[in-house]
């Protein structure tokens, strides 16, 4: 089945309705917060799409890629740099392969946007914390 084909619900022969997380969304979620974040709402669209082999091989893609931008200690830009580069492979390069924009429904981003700040959260408060006592 390739990517323009819509999925046929089994029991009636209809097209069934999937809402997935659109590339922008993903694009941003990797540069504001990490690739990891764009990676598990990449995930998420494959899930919906039936997927779940390949969304399982891009998330550790992606925490593997983190992980290892993160072994030392590196500078904002570096990091921000990491993230543009995520955030354009998953939106530009990988999201297209499997899904296109013809009569796409797309999630709100809101949910998502909650748990990456409270995800986020906890680290900012103890990196501030950290710099105001001078360990970093």
């Amino acid at each position: 089945m390739s990517n323009n084909e819509p999925l046929l619900d089994d029991e009636f022969n209809e097209p069934i309705e999937r809402k997935i997380y659109s590339a922008r969304i993903i694009r941003i979620f990797s540069i504001v917060f990490s690739p990891i974040f764009g990676g598990v709402l990449f995930f998420i669209n494959l899930q919906e799409a039936g997927k779940l082999k390949e969304g399982f091989k891009i998330l550790i893609t992606f925490l593997g890629m983190a992980i290892i931008s993160r072994m030392q200690t590196p500078s904002s830009a570096i990091i921000l740099g990491i993230n543009f580069m995520g955030g354009y492979t998953l939106s530009y390069l990988i999201y297209p392969t499997y899904f296109n924009n013809v009569n796409q429904q797309y999630k709100k981003p809101w949910k998502p946007i909650i748990v990456a700040i409270l995800v986020s959260l906890p680290f900012a408060i103890m990196t501030f914390k950290a710099l105001q006592n001078g360990a970093m």
